[in-house]
């Protein structure tokens, strides 16, 4: 996966590449790992194509770890395919996700 971190205005931003799967693990984990609990993150999913379900589990794992309730963690970008699956799984109530394309 290609991977981006940029810090903007107080804010850090992850963009993904076009996949996001279990081998994508370490270098996602290591995007946000000098962050502080809080610290607000937008991760941009405008090249994403492919997700499987470790991909949700990151998430889960990145949320867990910056603390909080989600709501310092914005998702942007999300094409229908990753809605779809945001809120199969009921994403939106624990992280911002817009409500369509």
């Amino acid at each position: 996966m290609e991977l981006s971190v940029e810090k903007h205005d107080g804010k850090n931003f992850i963009k993904l590449g076009d996949h996001f799967e279990f081998n994508d693990h370490q270098a996602f984990r290591d995007s946000y790992k000098d962050l502080k609990t809080g610290e607000s993150v937008i991760i941009d999913f405008r090249h994403l194509s492919y997700m499987d379900s470790s991909g949700l589990g990151m998430l889960m794992a990145m949320r867990k770890s910056l603390g909080g309730n989600g709501s310092h963690i914005q998702f942007i970008n999300c094409n229908e395919f990753v809605l779809k699956i945001f809120y199969m799984v009921n994403f939106e109530k624990l992280f911002v996700i817009p409500a369509s394309v």
